[in-house]
């Protein structure tokens, strides 16, 4: 998904210095009417995540157009809804890093940041989630920024989060349109088993309740497009029981 982020001057808000601000989608942006140069007013909501809420004085007549093409691969972009995606989920940089960082998130791997991701992808070190865990401490010493302490860190840090429920690797997974809720409306309706997931149908999903075919067909692509993650990730952690969070 791109999502549209507005770089504004420096000002203070809530105690925290603003320079950019969440646009949340291209809908939002023809609504407010904004371009660039435009004066707005922003406010930070849950002092937290700083928002536009509208145009005091326009400068630059009607709204900034949405971009054509991907930033990162080039991919002539598609709308889904309100969103503008890339398509091209497979070879994006951008959506592979961003791949990678979520499954770190998701297991809450600490010290590893974005661009330490982009080291050890742009090393040939990880190109799969399954390959954080084959990561040593020597493979960081060579990387810009990083050594045996940090490269220590960041292997324990992984090999601390090698044990996985279902959910887990799911949800580590970035598996399009299959939201933690919907994986686990899955499990708790029996397809509590990798190979159960993975060989899902349509017919099978489409069962289930509050999920329509559109629905249905969208996460069978998705589990589909996401098999080899999926995959990398079993091949490497340690399956828990259903039972155990």
């Amino acid at each position: 998904m791109i999502t549209p982020v507005a770089q504004v001057d420096p000002i203070e808000i809530s105690g925290a210095i603003i320079t950019f601000a969440s646009l949340a989608n291209y809908d939002l942006i023809k609504e407010k009417n904004i371009n660039i140069n435009d004066i707005v007013e922003i406010s930070r909501r849950g002092d937290v995540i700083p928002h536009i809420d509208h145009v005091v004085n326009k400068v630059t007549p009607n709204h900034v157009l949405a971009p054509i093409n991907c930033p990162s691969c080039s991919t002539k972009l598609v709308i889904e809804s309100k969103f503008l995606k890339c398509p091209n989920t497979q070879n994006c940089l951008a959506q592979i890093l961003g791949s990678l960082k979520l499954f770190c998130d998701v297991l809450e791997i600490k010290g590893i940041s974005d661009k330490t991701i982009e080291k050890l992808y742009s090393a040939n070190l990880i190109k799969l989630p399954g390959d954080f865990y084959k990561l040593k401490v020597s493979d960081f010493v060579n990387l810009a920024g990083l050594g045996d302490k940090s490269g220590t860190n960041i292997v324990n840090q992984i090999q601390s989060k090698k044990q996985l429920n279902l959910k887990q690797i799911l949800t580590a997974s970035s598996i399009p349109n299959f939201s933690s809720k919907r994986i686990q409306q899955l499990i708790n309706s029996g397809f509590d088993t990798p190979d159960k997931i993975l060989d899902i149908t349509v017919s099978q999903l489409e069962s289930l309740p509050m999920i329509q075919i559109t629905l249905a067909k969208k996460i069978k692509e998705g589990i589909d497009s996401k098999k080899i993650w999926i995959k990398s990730i079993l091949s490497q952690a340690t399956l828990k029981p259903i039972h155990q969070s």
